[in-house]
This record gives C-alpha cells, sequence and structure tokens, in this order.
C-alpha cells in the first residue's frame, strides 16, 4: 500500500467501519508543502520510511534547511544516505531489514508483497539471513512506534498492534476489507504468480463514471515561453541508477562515461551560443521572485537533444528546480520544464572563495583546533601573473645519511638551511614541492619559505606538523627567494627532508587552473574500480582526462591521494604514464606506515593520453588508494 495526502471519503469511511475510529479527513501535506511547513515552522517533526528525501526533493538549499530547522528528524532506513547527515536538532536512524533479508516474528517467518508497473502483485521472499539479529522490519518499527504513542490496543478501536507485528496475515486483512480491488488478499497472493488488480475498462469495458461511459477530456497544452538565449531543462536517470541511488558514473543509454557533471546540448545550440564542446559551463536557472540556482561546473557534451533543450542528471539537477515551480493541480516539482541559461564558470569558483570572501571548514566528528597559512591565490584576471608548469616528480634534496646529502645535511633544532631549486624555468616564480619529513627526533613544524637577505628569518607559518620518529610529507608550493633559493626551518630537534619537484610556476607559463567540487576519481576498495588494491611493489595506470570529468586536453591535475589500511610501511608516488615498463621517478607523494590512513595533495602530470601512474613503493605490504580530484591545469 502507498501513502496519499489526499484521502478519498469513500476510503476514511473504510477505515473508519475496519477499526473503530474517525480519521482526519483533511487534507495532509504533499513534499512541495512538507518542505515548506518545516521551513515556516509549522512542522517540527520529520520522519522518513525509507528513500533519500534530502536529494530527491527540488531546491536543496531550501530542502536542506528546512530539514535542519526540525525537533527530529527520523530516518527508517536500510543503507545510509545524505538524509542521514542533513538532520534536525535531534536525529534518529532507525535501521531496518531489507526486502531481501528474512522477517522472523512471533507467528514464524513473514512474506511481504509487491506491485509491478503492471498491476500484477505478488509475494515476494527474502533469501538472505538479515545483517543484524537488533534489526527489526518496517512493520515492527512503524507498530512500535504507534504502540507507544497511543497503547498497544488504543481504546474504542479495533487495532492491535501487537497482533499486526505477529503475523503479517492481519495486515494483509485488513487490506483485504479496506482497498477496493483486493478483496481475499491473503488468499490471492498466496496463489503461484499472484493476481492482478481489477481495471474495469480492461476486463469488462465498464467504467466507474456517473454516466457509466468513458470521459474524456480536453486539457489546453501549455507551452512554456523560453527567451533567446535560454534553454528548456529536463532531469534524466542514467543507466547505473535507481532513484537516487547512483551505482556507477557511466551511463550506458548516452554514452557518456566516467561523470555525471554534464549538461546535454544539440551541437547547434553550442555552437550559436559561443560555446564549445567539452567546455565548462555553470547552469543558471531563474524563478519568477528574480531568484537564481546554480549547478557549477558542467561540462558541455554535445548530444541529438530538440533545439533548445537541454538535459542533466537527477538529482544532481535539482539545484536548478525552484521549490514554488510546481504543476498546477497536483504541485509536484517540474524537474522537467526549467528554463535555465549557460554561462561561463564564474572565476570565483575556480577559486573556492565565496561571495563574502570566506571559505569553510568542515570536520566529520568531534572537536578540533585549526591553523590555516595564506601561502597564494588565485585571481580572476586572465592571463594570470603567472602559470603552472608541470612536470614529472624529481628529486632535488634529501639529507637522510646514505642518500649522498642530495643538497644540504640533517637540518637541527632552530636551523635555516637555504636550496637553490635545480631545473627552475626562465621567469620562474614558484616551485610546487612535495616535502617529506622523515626522522625527526622530537615534535616540531617545518617551514617552507622563500630565500631572503640576512638574517633570512622564517615567517609565522608551518607547512608540515610531525611528532617524534614520525614520516610525513605535504605539497608546497614555494615562492622562490633570492637566485631562485628556496628556505627550510626545523623548530625543534634534528630531522631529515626529502624534496621532490613536481611542477613550477613561471611566467611564461601556460597552463590555467580550474578547480571543482571534490570528484571521487578511484577507490580501490569498491567493487568494479578501475584500480584494486595494489600489490607492493607495483604500479597501476588510472585515465583522468576522459572528456568529461577532465577535459581531454588537460595536461596535470590537482587530486587529493589517501592511501588506506597499507599492509606495510612505504610509499606512493603518482607520476605521467610512460610506456612500458613505465618505472617510477626516484620521488615519493606520500609515506605510510601499516595500517595507516595518510591523505596529500598532489600536483600530477598527465601523459598525452591522459592518465597517470600510481606506484606501491611498499615492499612488503599492498594498499589501497582514493583519488579525489580537486582542479585541473590546461
Amino acid at each position: 500500500m502507498d501513502i496519499w495526502e489526499k484521502l478519498p471519503e469513500h476510503f476514511g469511511d473504510a477505515l473508519r467501519d475496519e477499526f473503530g475510529f474517525e480519521p482526519p479527513r483533511k487534507r495532509g501535506l504533499d513534499v512541495v508543502d512538507s518542505i515548506r511547513a518545516l521551513r515556516d515552522g509549522d512542522a517540527r517533526l520529520f520522519v522518513g520510511l525509507g528513500g533519500n528525501f534530502a536529494a530527491a526533493a527540488p531546491d536543496p538549499d531550501i530542502t536542506h534547511e528546512a530539514l535542519r530547522s526540525a525537533a527530529l528528524t527520523v530516518q527508517i532506513s536500510t543503507k545510509l544516505n545524505r538524509s542521514h547527515v542533513v538532520c534536525g536538532e535531534t536525529a534518529l536512524i532507525l535501521p531496518t531489514l531489507g526486502r531481501s533479508e528474512r522477517d522472523v516474528q512471533a507467528s514464524g517467518e513473514q512474506f511481504v508483497s509487491v506491485e509491478d508497473s503492471m498491476s500484477s502483485v505478488h509475494r515476494s521472499h527474502a533469501r538472505l539471513e538479515p545483517a543484524s539479529p537488533h534489526l527489526r522490519s518496517e512493520v515492527a518499527i512503524i507498530c512500535g512506534l504507534a504502540s507507544a504513542a497511543t497503547g498497544v490496543q488504543p481504546a474504542g478501536t479495533s487495532i492491535d498492534w501487537t497482533a499486526l507485528t505477529a503475523d503479517y496475515e492481519h495486515i494483509r486483512g485488513h487490506i483485504a476489507h479496506v482497498v477496493p480491488g483486493c478483496e481475499a488478499y491473503g488468499e490471492k497472493i498466496s496463489r503461484p504468480g499472484g493476481f492482478v488488480l481489477p481495471h474495469p475498462p480492461r476486463d469488462s469495458r465498464t467504467f466507474e463514471t456517473e454516466s457509466k461511459r468513458a470521459v474524456f477530456t480536453v486539457s489546453l497544452m501549455g507551452v512554456l515561453a523560453v527567451p533567446d538565449g535560454y534553454l528548456l531543462l529536463q532531469s534524466i536517470r542514467s543507466h547505473d541508477q535507481f532513484n537516487t541511488t547512483i551505482y556507477g558514473h557511466d551511463d550506458r543509454y548516452r554514452g557518456i562515461e566516467g561523470g555525471r557533471d554534464v549538461v546535454l546540448v544539440h551541437p547547434d545550440d553550442i555552437a550559436q551560443s559561443g560555446f564549445q564542446a567539452d567546455q565548462l559551463v555553470d547552469v543558471v536557472s531563474t524563478w519568477e521572485d528574480r531568484s537564481e540556482r546554480v549547478l557549477n561546473g558542467c561540462r558541455l557534451v554535445p548530444y541529438a537533444t530538440p533545439r533548445g533543450c537541454a538535459a542533466a542528471y537527477y538529482p544532481e539537477a535539482n539545484a536548478l528546480v525552484p521549490l514554488d515551480s510546481t504543476a498546477r493541480g497536483s504541485n509536484c516539482p517540474t524537474p522537467k520544464s526549467v528554463v535555465v541559461r549557460l554561462m561561463t564558470v564564474d572565476p570565483g569558483r575556480r577559486s573556492k572563495v565565496g561571495k563574502d570572501g570566506k571559505i569553510a571548514f568542515a570536520i566529520g566528528a568531534g572537536s578540533v583546533d585549526l591553523v590555516g597559512d595564506v601561502v597564494g591565490y588565485y585571481q580572476e584576471s586572465f592571463p594570470p601573473q603567472s602559470s603552472l608548469t608541470a612536470v614529472s616528480p624529481t628529486r632535488v634534496l634529501d639529507t637522510r645519511p646514505g642518500s649522498g646529502h642530495l643538497g644540504f645535511p640533517t637540518l637541527g633544532s632552530g636551523q635555516v638551511s637555504s636550496l637553490v631549486i635545480p631545473g627552475a624555468p626562465a621567469g620562474a616564480t614558484s616551485a610546487v614541492l612535495n616535502v617529506t619529513v622523515t626522522n625527526p627526533t622530537a615534535s616540531g613544524f617545518a617551514t617552507v619559505f622563500p630565500t631572503a637577505g640576512p638574517p633570512n628569518s622564517p615567517p609565522g607559518a608551518s607547512n608540515l606538523n610531525f611528532v617524534a620518529h614520525q614520516t610525513v610529507a605535504n605539497l608546497v608550493i614555494a615562492k622562490l627567494g633570492v637566485g631562485g633559493s628556496v628556505s627550510f626551518f626545523n623548530s625543534f630537534g634534528s630531522t631529515d627532508l626529502v624534496v621532490d619537484v613536481v611542477g613550477w610556476y613561471t611566467t611564461a607559463g601556460t597552463l590555467a587552473f580550474t578547480s571543482v567540487n571534490p570528484v571521487r576519481l578511484l577507490d580501490s576498495r569498491e567493487p568494479g574500480a578501475p584500480i584494486t588494491r595494489m600489490a607492493p611493489g607495483n604500479h597501476r595506470d588510472l585515465l583522468v582526462a576522459n572528456g568529461v570529468t577532465v577535459p581531454a586536453d588537460a595536461k596535470a591535475v590537482l587530486v587529493n591521494v589517501t592511501a588506506v589500511n597499507p599492509g606495510a610501511p612505504g610509499y606512493l608516488t603518482v607520476y605521467p604514464t610512460g610506456p612500458a615498463p613505465n618505472p617510477p621517478p626516484l620521488a615519493s607523494n606520500l609515506n605510510f606506515t601499516k595500517g595507516a590512513i595518510v591523505p596529500n595533495l598532489v600536483v600530477a602530470t598527465l601523459s598525452a593520453n591522459g592518465k597517470l601512474s600510481i606506484y606501491n613503493g611498499s615492499t612488503g605490504g599492498s594498499v589501497d588508494v582514493i583519488v579525489d580530484l580537486v582542479g585541473w591545469y590546461r
């Protein structure tokens, strides 16, 4: 059975006669009105029976604000989703049995009934053992809540919540008495193959109208007026998707691979608008109150849509649907008819600084102090003062004994040493370095800064923080000082430094940076990942510039690389894929110990075919790898 906020009179009468209470006859709240009620403070409790309301509903900014304003949100769910973290002042997650898990109640094992798209109803038998012995069924949870609120047997009614939980046949008996077309429901559902719900026009050519004849209604076709320069956008679903559940980033229906942040537009509309295929655009919708909604960073994909129309994936495109844009009568949102325009990507979005000049920080749990040091910025003007020249990682400093003391020796407590970074191209203003601290004898921090004249004192900032005997790495963009030199400061104890240069910012550089909302390119723990858990001493190649998530002509990417649960100490190296055997350079991007989770930011140069390689430098343990895209250079 389903839930409908518009209770028909005959259905209310049947409920009253069956259960002995007077059901409310006032119209309830649909999805849009529920969001409005939460937003306006007229509702304080939200209960979600399955689904992913926060992702499925329109106008996510308003929807999420409405959910967060609730005093209590309750999610009855089989799997975690976005709605569980967009919650009210108090939030409950009630895990429940899935339809594939065996449901055993007081009377024995239960089954449920399902209806397919052809109105055929049949039994659904679970085969799997429950994920936990503590899981309750949806029926048990709902009846338990009702029992706690009204009593096991509410006075003056025939309801027995305990009996309904103990044996679902009691529920089917009530359905048979209340729902038209479901007479003898328990008996019919037990037949092999189930039964088909009645459909009088089909079954007997009869019509339940006053005239007993078919009634045809003519509705005027309303066509939206789309101004010049605008498109009519519809949301669509991909092949690897069920509702808001995304199983993969490929769409076999439309030949799109590796990403969902796309907008499909007719090639002639792309040309007429002055854009180019694969260009990154912002999709903007405007509502009657002149408010705007933006879907940032969508790649233009030429596609045989009708002229003047566009398409983007659901639920991402919900960001463009105003809450008040609804169909007359049904009050349903209108994701199939959103008037939008395409705009070049907002430069402020590239820098990820908000309109008020602020950025936001979030932590997963607990509390923590944060220290932030500004080392540079990307500005709106183009061409910029300097642009990236990406290179394959090259070691320029290694103070460890036995390494030949490439550069200068081990740094002592409070010591500053300087290094002219070799290989700097003409016009170099900064070096992009992967700096690793290893063998520290005490806890402290290291600072990288441009070399100045005496006394060459370090600034009040840090690039790496460490404890004694730890090995830790970080990506550093270091402005070049006197003579192309960079200085390194160690606060306490003594420590060795290992430095690899991975790029340069130069006045002659040609690669401009575009940042994006972080996108996961790889998680080797996930089924079907392009790279599985990596064996020691092995490298794997990853296609990054696929023309969807990353432009095909990108020369380098900024990625956050994480080593997860390594079986032994080691390191990861990220480098441009070369011809076989494609050996890694003498360089590293992050170092890990057994069982640790270690991330680091990486500027990775791509090969001509858009690939990068990842090397597991451990000699005795495999490791999982996560790669998250932050931006690209082209």
